[in-house]
């Protein structure tokens, strides 16, 4: 679609903007993953630690599938 995206006029500043969004959605989201793993190696050691974030990452990661599952259009 983008490609025919960019043959309307006006349109191809909506795609850059679109693209710069989604690079940005992303780094917030590594930093929010991030800012969950941090606490979790200063409460416990690196191992332990790193195991309870994917615990966290796998639970928040369940909830909103079944929230998006769950929830009518």
């Amino acid at each position: 679609m983008s490609r025919h995206l960019d043959r309307h006029p006006g349109m191809g500043l909506v795609l850059r903007m679109a693209v710069a969004l989604r690079a940005l959605l992303r780094c917030v989201g590594v930093l929010l993953l991030a800012g969950v793993w941090v606490p979790c190696v200063a409460g416990w050691n690196a191992t332990v630690g790193t195991v309870a974030a994917i615990g966290f990452w796998s639970l928040g990661a369940l909830l909103a599938a079944g929230g998006m599952s769950c929830s009518p259009r």
